[in-house]
């Protein structure tokens, strides 16, 4: 037939779907969902109210509590920290430990539920105004990533009181962000560690720059689990099972014959293919890692995470770091949480996984590592930027630099470039010359109302080559730390609030 036609339904100012045939041979159908940043479906939440500070009872209403004498009752903290604790609960939080006195209270904080850390603190300056007795006068609320405290937010339960129906910056003004240390008495709250926590839920990979494959998809199912071993000791894990796609094995391309690849049987059995023109291939080779239809091990680590001084991180990950490398990962930070400023190194000892993804490994092994520098700029036109440096060795031998800029906006989303240039010439690395591309972070707040820190993220590249590659180590430290620190903490300030 010479007769195209197509049919498309619209409805509100988001969603189209629609069905087309063409050349009479060809039948198709579309679903498209518009996004606009600037008009989330719900821009001001569906989360429950806070509980309201509870203002103190005048002296002679309450001596006992005023004097402070209730300190010196040992079942006193137990009680009052459990009270806390499962209220905090209620709101998505966890009491990791408290440390008590007369008229100081520190709180460990694990915010579980906001994407905000500072509607987690504002909630949690409000209850505490309802669990402590009158005589704490100091609040300080410690957050945590991964067990370790990242920062601390002093506030006089004065000023909560006197300003909870003001603007977020009477409050701002009136609390002190600093580095979070380790105060006498603490003590953990009871069943925080161990923690075991384990999900299923489907996966779904997509592949949309080939141009030889066009669209290329898999479906299957994924088993995670973690267990805390105690703080800051992990224990990560997940299984994948296959269901159905058309990613399936195949080998890297046959070089000067575009559009031409060795068979999977061809490529395990010659070891001379794994280099080319002296270039290892540590990423051009990743189709050998796909159409498994056998259950396969994405990762399987166990990481340590500690904080050597009030401002340096550290953190060491061992295993099956991600479907392509296992070995040793090391990295250390240094970012005070008042400053814009964060420095790391890390070193990675690796070795190429086998191509079923389970605990057998190639020959190929290597040391890369990098120094990195962050800075988020909080003022001017250049607001919401956060700029990174990367010098280092990469998992092709290749030395060189990696640049990367990303914009965090007020809700939430994120958009960011980055390019990597290495001692590689351009017929070495292959079509493009250099590594670039693109992310794209939402969360998942924003579509749905709900309150969650889960995100939907991708990376889009046009090309994948060996060099300027990385090994994709989770829980690097400044993702982990930014969260409760100054630029991005004060970002979010409005929903202290909330």
């Amino acid at each position: 037939s010479k007769l195209n036609l197509g049919a498309y339904y619209r409805w509100g100012e988001a969603y189209q779907a629609g069905l087309y045939t063409i050349g009479g041979n060809t039948v198709g159908a579309q679903f498209s969902m518009v996004l606009n940043p600037r008009q989330s479906p719900y821009p001001s939440g569906l989360e429950k109210a806070p509980a309201p500070v509870r203002p103190r009872p005048a002296p002679a209403a309450d001596p006992e509590g005023w004097s402070g004498i209730w300190s010196q009752d040992p079942s006193a903290q137990p009680a009052i920290q459990k009270a806390l604790g499962d209220a905090m609960a209620d709101e998505g939080q966890i009491l990791e430990a408290m440390a008590l006195t007369a008229n100081r209270a520190e709180v460990r904080l694990r915010n579980q539920r906001y994407i905000s850390q500072a509607e987690a603190i504002g909630r949690t300056a409000r209850l505490m105004t309802r669990a402590l007795p009158p005589s704490v006068e100091t609040f300080v609320i410690t957050s945590t990533a991964e067990g370790v405290p990242t920062s601390s937010v002093t506030l006089h339960r004065t000023d909560i009181e006197r300003l909870e129906n003001t603007q977020a910056g009477q409050i701002a003004a009136a609390s002190v962000l600093g580095d979070a240390g380790r105060p006498a008495g603490l003590v953990y709250s009871d069943n925080v560690y161990p923690r075991f926590r384990w999900s299923l839920s489907p996966y779904l990979e997509l592949g949309v720059f080939d141009a030889q494959d066009g669209l290329t998809y898999e479906v299957g199912g994924q088993a995670r689990a973690s267990y805390e071993i105690s703080p800051g000791l992990i224990l990560t894990g997940a299984l994948r099972q296959r269901v159905f796609g058309n990613i399936d094995q195949r080998g890297p391309g046959i070089p000067g014959n575009r559009g031409e690849y060795y068979t999977p049987e061809e490529y395990e059995a010659r070891p001379e293919l794994e280099t080319v023109d002296g270039v290892p291939r540590v990423r051009s080779d990743t189709r050998m890692y796909t159409g498994n239809s056998s259950p396969v091990i994405p990762e399987l680590t166990l990481a340590y995470y500690a904080k050597a001084t009030p401002n340096i991180y550290t953190r060491v990950t061992a295993g099956l770091l991600e479907r392509a490398y296992g070995g040793v990962s090391a990295e250390v930070l240094w970012k005070p949480a008042d400053s814009n400023l964060g420095i790391g190194a890390e070193v990675n000892r690796v070795r190429k996984r086998d191509f079923d993804q389970l605990f057998s490994f190639r020959d190929y092994e290597v040391t890369t590592g990098r120094v990195s520098v962050y800075y988020e700029v909080t003022q001017g036109f250049a607001k919401g930027f956060t700029a990174q440096l990367d010098l280092g060795k990469y998992l092709a031998g290749d030395k060189g630099a990696t640049v990367s800029v990303t914009r965090e906006f007020a809700n939430g989303w994120r958009i960011g470039a980055f390019a990597t240039k290495t001692d590689l010439s351009a017929e070495q690395f292959g079509e493009g010359s250099f590594d670039k591309g693109i992310s794209l972070s939402i969360p998942i707040t924003w579509a749905t109302g709900q309150p969650t820190r889960d995100r939907a993220s991708t990376t889009l590249r046009s090309l994948s080559r060996d060099g300027g590659a990385r090994v994709d180590v989770s829980g690097r430290l400044y993702d982990r730390v930014r969260d409760a620190q100054d630029a991005k903490l004060y970002d979010g300030w409005g929903r202290f609030w909330r």
